[in-house]
């Protein structure tokens, strides 16, 4: 063979291969959007609700004016959410909670705001109908309990509601209240979070549908091993799971740390303004739905013996009994329902369904219990929040 038909053939190997690649990534894009278009992921639906306004205490707020449906992933669930001019989410019935100062004030995140459900069904909502009292919502996604506490300090002595709800979220307020105290890249954690293939799944994570559609593939046991032998994922477990050690690890005990002052600062600043306060305890998917927390297990590979799901209720209630603070664990219940073959959670999504928000409101009410509004204050439009 001629040195000029090694070099022709070399140059038509080259050509084949950059065809390949260019073909590979044309497949690769086209099914990314088709992904994408069809199943709705990755969802984004929140940067839509959420905003910064440094102008604001907390700075993080729901937008304003909000009149907006909005789709989740997968196309699971498309729900109406409508905000008043401060950035809360508005509570039904909308007539008497338009025109009543609230009596009942919810702080929370995610849950509390009520990702999935309409404005109507969410557990403020709901409680709101069931008293027949004003009920204010200042759920925002994203919050931790400090966020919640700046809030508080900012509307209580205008509002002067009768009841002040904190919505704890087992799921993951107390590492996110450690986040808020700590340099997380000093942290141990760092390793998870601050290595250069961690930084390259979180970008996946938020930017491309084929990955969020092969991580929801981590259900099924081969997939998950597959993914793990060839380094896609890591078996890694959340810091989010450290509150259920046992038992308790050393990390668990400096997020409860991190967790008990701004709950006890709530409580003082409830004694200082005469003012009703609660914890109301939310806890997370796993703690109810034994086949979720199972996945959990095979997921992670968790060695469950060495976990206690009611380890963050049994903290909590711990808590608010020393501390002459009203406690609500609506865990029991849940657990309850769920066995009985009625969702509590959505199927994809791990905030409560409509169903769970009902349950929540159904035992809120029976502690808070109801009373004619009579002549209560009327909003004032010209009072912000």
């Amino acid at each position: 063979m001629t040195t000029q038909s090694v070099l022709h053939a070399v140059q038509r190997f080259l050509v084949n291969v950059v065809i390949l690649v260019l073909v590979s990534v044309l497949m690769v894009v086209v099914a990314e959007l088709i992904i994408r278009w069809r199943l709705a992921i990755p969802s984004d639906y929140l940067k839509k609700i959420v905003q910064i306004d440094t102008s604001l205490v907390p700075a993080k707020r729901l937008r304003p004016g909000l009149d907006t449906k909005f789709r989740g992933a997968y196309r699971e669930f498309q729900f109406q959410v409508t905000t008043d001019t401060n950035g809360f989410r508005v509570t039904a019935p909308k007539e008497m909670n338009a025109r009543l100062k609230p009596e009942i004030v919810i702080l929370g995140d995610s849950q509390t705001f009520g990702v999935g459900v309409d404005d109507e069904n969410t557990y403020a909502s709901a409680l709101s109908g069931l008293i027949g009292r004003p009920v204010l919502n200042t759920g925002c996604s994203g919050y931790n309990n400090y966020e919640e506490l700046a809030l508080a300090r900012s509307i209580i002595s205008y509002l002067k509601p009768e009841c002040l709800v904190l919505a704890f979220f087992a799921g993951n307020d107390p590492y996110e209240n450690y986040r808020e105290t700590s340099s997380v890249t000093s942290e141990v954690f760092s390793e998870n979070t601050g290595s250069m293939s961690a930084k390259i799944k979180n970008w996946l994570s938020k930017k491309s549908a084929i990955y969020n559609l092969l991580i929801r593939l981590r259900r099924y046991g081969w997939i998950n091993d597959l993914f793990l032998r060839t380094g896609l994922v890591q078996d890694t477990p959340p810091a989010e799971l450290e509150i259920f050690t046992n038992p308790p690890s050393e990390h668990a005990q400096v997020f409860w740390e991190a967790t008990r002052k701004p709950i006890l600062d709530l409580a003082g600043l409830c004694r200082a303004h005469d003012i009703e306060f609660m914890v109301l305890f939310i806890p997370d998917r796993y703690q109810v739905e034994d086949s979720y927390w199972r996945q959990w297990v095979q997921k992670y590979r968790l060695d469950a013996s060495l976990y206690d799901l009611d380890a963050p209720n049994k903290y909590m209630q711990d808590l608010c009994s020393k501390n002459g603070i009203k406690f609500l664990d609506v865990t029991p219940k849940l657990r309850t329902e769920q066995l009985s073959g009625i969702s509590m959670y959505w199927k994809i999504d791990n905030h409560l369904s409509p169903e769970g928000h009902k349950v929540v409101a159904e035992n809120m009410a029976t502690v808070i219990g109801r009373r004619s509004v009579g002549e209560v204050t009327t909003v004032d439009a010209e009072q912000g929040h």
